[in-house]
């Protein structure tokens, strides 16, 4: 396989057509057509299904879009770092974060960006905390700011912090006290949860299971703005990891108190590609990333114990 090969099958993946791609590179469809032609023969496997609507990717075709992506990418910010040896990196870079924090962490994160690296171009997004790995690791994202889970084979990643997940309630309502409540004391509120795989319910039936206990489960919801909101209002009682409750700083009247017997926490962590992790651009940003939950941790905005400093 050759490189160019690689960025015409993603040219014709992405645009839908190879009368689009070749259009969008400026080659002619007849030479695209052969390139794709001989990198199926190579492969001996289809990559593309042709129709009256355009071209779409084979099962073989996903995989392959999924490396060819991270190829390309690594290729190119290769030379833009031998290039650039000694200047400030520039380029694209995507971070995604998990959506309890990505309020908070997304305006300081944007700002210490375009401050110390004026030349990148920062896109952030946020997503359940179940798929961001898998875009780190398939190259659709560089660095990540979740919770830990079992994670993929192709990232690296950086424990930075641990929070508790804590009881949840209207303020005035029933269990608004001081102090820890037992787990098991937690389990018989009527509770809103997020639905399976999320890895919150995963941990929490885990931890029922473990004790003996059966979670009062009064609804699903995987909003991570609405879910607090039912709460506040009334509604039902939660248990969400700290940050979970507080990352909408407008939203007040809840209570929360740490749960124990046992206790039951996440780790968060930065998840970056094995395949970046010399790649200048990533190890700057992420270094960037570092410093901003660091000093949000310290100034209590993202709540959680610092492992990183």
């Amino acid at each position: 396989m050759k490189v160019n090969q690689l960025k015409y099958f993603l040219a014709i993946v992405e645009a839908g057509s190879l009368s689009g791609a070749a259009q969008n590179l400026g080659v002619a469809q007849p030479a695209l057509s052969q390139h794709i032609a001989n990198l199926e023969q190579e492969l001996d496997v289809a990559l593309l299904e042709r129709s009256s609507r355009g071209v779409s990717s084979t099962s073989a075709g996903d995989l392959l879009y999924e490396h060819a992506r991270t190829i390309v990418r690594q290729i190119e910010r290769a030379e833009t770092d031998v290039r650039h040896l000694g200047q400030s990196p520039s380029g694209e870079i995507v971070v995604v974060l998990a959506a309890s924090v990505s309020q908070i962490v997304s305006p300081p994160l944007a700002k210490r960006v375009a401050e110390r690296l004026p030349e990148v171009n920062l896109l952030i997004q946020e997503g359940m905390s179940i798929n961001l790995a898998r875009l780190v690791e398939s190259g659709r994202a560089d660095l990540a700011f979740v919770p830990s889970g079992i994670l993929p084979s192709g990232v690296e990643s950086e424990q930075i912090l641990v929070e508790d997940l804590v009881l949840g309630g209207a303020k005035g309502s029933e269990g608004d006290a001081e102090g820890a409540i037992d787990f098991e004391a937690a389990c018989q509120f009527p509770l809103v949860l997020p639905s399976r795989p999320h890895y919150v319910r995963n941990t929490l039936e885990q931890a029922a299971f473990d004790q003996g206990l059966r979670l009062n489960i009064k609804a699903e919801q995987d909003s991570p703005r609405l879910l607090p909101r039912l709460v506040a209002s009334g509604y039902a009682y939660s248990i969400l990891p700290q940050n979970g409750f507080f990352e909408d700083q407008s939203l007040d009247g809840i209570f929360t108190r740490k749960i124990v017997k046992p206790d039951i926490s996440r780790s968060l962590h930065i998840l970056w590609p094995k395949a970046a992790s010399q790649d200048r651009l990533t190890v700057e940003v992420k270094s960037v990333l570092r410093e901003v939950i660091t000093a949000l941790s310290i100034s209590g905005q993202v709540r959680g114990s610092l492992k990183t400093v």
